[in-house]
């Protein structure tokens, strides 16, 4: 689920990192030397590269270690209701056999048990909707601290290499492959990223 959503926000957000290399004033002497190129000779001055998310997601361990915590949350999610469901139906059926054997002296007592079945059924829903919401709660916040991560780690890494923009590859965009710099970002964010085995 959490890389489902990682992946749509982030798809959704192209990372734009400003140059910050020497750019300076030219003086009207100099703009009045430089020649005028035919429009078809133009090479483009920007210097742009961009990166591959679906490999940020899959190698970058930040993201294995979260998606691992999100699948034990979901998981225990998934126990909670197999269980509130077991306890519900055990509960229902005792309420059946007892009716059909004519365990319920009085009305009263037959509706007191629905009563009493109709609260914990209540309390079930609102025990794993709370437990959903925790890990919604808890996705956003872990997709919010890989944002800040990669967003962090390219300014660093852009500081020295003055890129005009960095961006995110899409399915069906086409990026010469000499402009890939994923190999590279994937490795700095695994390098300032303690693994787990070091703790």
């Amino acid at each position: 689920m959490i890389k489902k959503l990682t992946f749509a926000i982030l798809s959704a957000a192209m990372i734009f990192v400003s140059c910050s290399g020497d750019k300076t004033n030219t003086s009207a002497s100099e703009e009045t030397t430089k020649p005028v190129v035919a429009g078809d000779s133009f090479e483009p001055t920007t210097n742009i590269r961009y990166y591959n998310l679906d490999s940020i997601m899959s190698q970058y361990s930040l993201c294995k270690d979260l998606n691992d915590v999100m699948a034990a949350k979901q998981n225990n999610i998934e126990s909670e209701q197999r269980a509130k469901t077991a306890e519900l139906q055990r509960m229902q059926q005792q309420i059946e056999s007892k009716a059909r054997n004519n365990g319920y002296l009085t009305e009263q007592s037959y509706n007191a048990d629905m009563q009493n079945f109709q609260s914990k059924y209540d309390q079930a829903q609102r025990y794993i909707a709370n437990l959903q919401q925790e890990a919604a709660i808890e996705s956003a916040n872990q997709q919010q601290q890989l944002l800040d991560s990669i967003n962090n780690f390219l300014n660093i890494y852009n500081s020295t290499r003055h890129y005009d923009a960095i961006l995110v590859k899409n399915v069906g965009e086409y990026f010469n492959p000499a402009l890939d710099i994923t190999e590279d970002i994937v490795n700095g964010l695994n390098a300032r990223y303690p693994a787990k085995a070091a703790e």
